[in-house]
């Protein structure tokens, strides 16, 4: 009489340890489910912040060309409201800096390559300026000449190469991120 009794209580016992076993296993699966969703919203937060960086730069560098643009065909034509888009599009870059410097805050490596990049900048912001000068007061062979003078000048290509760098930062920094950051790798 006392056999049955043993062996149910062996059993109960037996699928008690196995609702534990499955419970912790359930536990452990959940944690490394919510561990791997944190991991990749991480990942695709910082994606987001590598592309919003990337795409500044892009702008930046757009408007620098667009300025530059603009300043050509005032030299070559002195219509003033040619002379105003030169002097929109060049604070337009003003403003994609700024945002640039703004974006890159919590990153001490690249704010010093946005201060190298505002000083290029300014560089080029004065070598522009002094061509429109020229224009200003009517001194178009000198505007003209000047222009050209400037137009290969090193603040120029300092400014693209610090453009460059700052992308291939945060292109490096995603990468280095973590396993989830490669696979959302930013293309080259």
């Amino acid at each position: 009489d006392d056999a049955p009794v043993r062996r149910m209580d062996w059993r109960t016992v037996l699928l008690g340890v196995l609702a534990l076993v499955g419970t912790a296993v359930l536990v452990a699966l959940v944690n490394l489910q919510m561990s791997t969703d944190r991991e990749r919203d991480e990942a695709l937060r910082k994606q987001a912040h590598t592309y919003e960086v990337i795409i500044r730069a892009g702008l930046l560098s757009t408007a620098a060309a667009e300025s530059e643009s603009a300043l050509g065909r005032y030299v070559v034509s002195a219509d003033r409201a040619i002379g105003r888009q030169y002097s929109q599009a060049w604070s337009n870059a003003a403003e994609h800096l700024n945002r640039l410097a703004t974006l890159t805050r919590d990153d001490a490596r690249q704010q010093r390559q946005i201060a190298a990049l505002r000083r290029a900048f300014d560089a080029r912001g004065k070598e522009l300026a002094d061509t429109a000068l020229y224009s200003i007061f009517k001194r178009d062979r000198d505007a003209l000449g000047y222009y050209y003078q400037v137009s290969e000048s090193p603040a120029r290509a300092e400014l693209h190469k610090r453009l460059d760098g700052i992308v291939a930062r945060e292109r490096n920094l995603l990468v280095a991120s973590g396993p989830f950051a490669e696979v959302l790798r930013v293309p080259a």
